[in-house]
């Protein structure tokens, strides 16, 4: 059967929202440049994010959740992607809450629909302390993640299957893999707060300790965000 031509293809945002309240409007206008249709998680939301996404146009679905065994992220994300079973898209969009697409991104979701490849992978630009810098050395260098996929029934998250946000039955070896042209940019490390609290949150890394700090920034490599 043939593949419907892409100027037909049905392109809907999913996304959990929790308290990046500085970057949660930048993602949502990235994503409604390529769909009218936002179906979001407000997992432990702040006001301002609940009161954001509560009266967005283009919200389709809303649900809330909580945490109270503790963050449980294949789990959070089976209950986002639960949203979409009855609406069937074609493409999903599926960035987190402080993430931004490059600019090409119709391009590359275009060439991405018309390639045999089930999963769009993002290289991750991580901001750093301006949205002019990215950090580019060691974990910040090599992390890829999914940000797009084709949907088909009865994809899941449970089990988890970590961090790379694909549904675990969605493709399997290299053969579901289409890499993005540009990466996506990730704002939430971005600011010395932003870090203190992204390291802080499973209680494993207590970056305001100046000495842990200076271990986790050491050999520190920045170059030019020019995409």
């Amino acid at each position: 059967m043939s593949k419907k031509p892409f100027s037909q293809v049905k392109i809907v945002g999913c996304v959990m929202m929790h308290n990046d309240d500085a970057y949660a409007k930048l993602c949502l206008d990235s994503l409604c440049k390529y769909t009218d249709e936002l179906y979001i998680n407000l997992n432990e939301a702040s006001p301002y994010i609940d009161h954001l996404c509560r009266n967005h146009p283009k919200l389709k679905k809303l649900i809330i959740t909580d945490n109270p065994r503790g963050w449980r992220q294949g789990l959070q994300r089976e209950k986002t992607i639960r949203m979409l079973d009855d609406i069937k898209p074609d493409i999903v969009l599926w960035p987190d809450a402080d993430e931004v697409y490059a600019d090409n991104l119709i391009e590359d979701l275009k060439a991405f629909w018309e390639s045999p490849y089930d999963c769009l992978w993002f290289n991750l630009a991580y901001l750093w302390n301006s949205p002019d810098w990215m950090r580019r050395d060691g974990l910040f260098k090599s992390m890829h993640h999914v940000r797009a996929f084709k949907w088909k029934p009865g994809l899941t998250f449970l089990p988890s299957s970590g961090y790379g946000a694909k549904p675990n039955n969605l493709g399997e070896g290299q053969g579901y893999l289409f890499h993005a042209s540009r990466p996506i940019k990730h704002y939430g490390y971005m600011t010395l707060e932003d870090r203190l609290r992204k390291y802080g949150r499973d209680g494993k890394t207590n970056y305001d300790d100046p000495k842990v700090r200076a271990r986790m920034d050491k050999g520190i490599i920045l170059k030019p965000v020019n995409f």
